[in-house]
Order: structure tokens, then sequence, then C-alpha cells
């Protein structure tokens, strides 16, 4: 938790389990009654959730009035199985695993969200090293307070 301009902001960063559906949704429930737990004006859940945006765990956290950062810009893949060397040898379609949330606040006007992209998507040296089989996520957010 930090405090900026008299607002408290809750950051949750989550890397949810790769292998079961149902170990996901446990998991997420139990973040997101944590979250629930703190006062704060403005709640950002981020990280590895290791699902789509077509998930089970996802429709619960819009459900539980998360907003999916990404949904209101351009959305893009943070795995790229025919670009990222780490990834080589899987034959999968691209996909969107790791996500920036955040909550609804009522009292709060909403942030205006001015950009949403990725970072990590390239080699870092001449032997193509990228930082991770994942690419990470950022977001620009404005506040008007």
């Amino acid at each position: 938790m930090f405090t900026y301009k008299d607002c408290k902001f809750g950051v949750t960063n989550v890397h949810l389990n790769w292998k079961s559906n149902r170990l996901r949704k446990e998991q997420m429930n139990a973040v997101n009654n944590w979250i629930t737990n703190r006062v704060s004006d403005y709640e950002l859940l981020c990280g590895d959730f290791n699902d789509d945006p077509h998930s089970r765990v996802h429709q619960y956290l819009i459900n539980n009035h998360w907003i999916d950062v990404a949904q209101l810009k351009e959305v893009q893949p943070t795995l790229e199985y025919r670009k990222n060397p780490n990834l080589r040898g899987e034959i999968k379609k691209d996909k969107r695993y790791d996500w920036i949330m955040i909550q609804e606040n009522a009292p709060m006007r909403f942030p205006i969200i001015e950009n949403v992209s990725i970072f990590g998507n390239s080699s870092l040296t001449s032997s193509g090293v990228f930082p991770s089989d994942h690419y990470g996520v950022f977001v620009d957010l404005k506040f008007d307070k």
C-alpha cells in the first residue's frame, strides 16, 4: 500500500497455478477476499494469472467489480509462441495470461487509462535471450484529483 496525493493505493501481484483451473479459482478467491478487507481508494491487481480472459477466473473478477485495463485499450498477447525463444517448440495460439485489473470504487472517480502496453517482448542480447517466457504489462493511469 502506498499514498499519492492523499489517495491510498493497494497493489497486489499474483502468480497463479499454471496447471489447475480449480486451484487458480481458489487462489483468486482467497486473494480477492484478502483485498476486500483492505482499506484503500484504488486497488490494482496484476500479474501472471495463467489463464485467458475467457476463463472462469477472469469472469469471477469481472463479477467482483474488477476492470481489465487491456480491454479498454489495445489488447496484446503476453505469450507469443512463434516469437519468444523461451517458448519455441510449442505450437499454440498466442495468449494473454498477464493482466492488470483495477477495482471499481464508487466514491472515487475512475482513473483515465492513457496507455496499456507490454514490455520484454524483444531480445535483450545478441544471442536472442528474452527476459521471460511471458511479457510484462504496464499501464499509464491519470487521476483527476
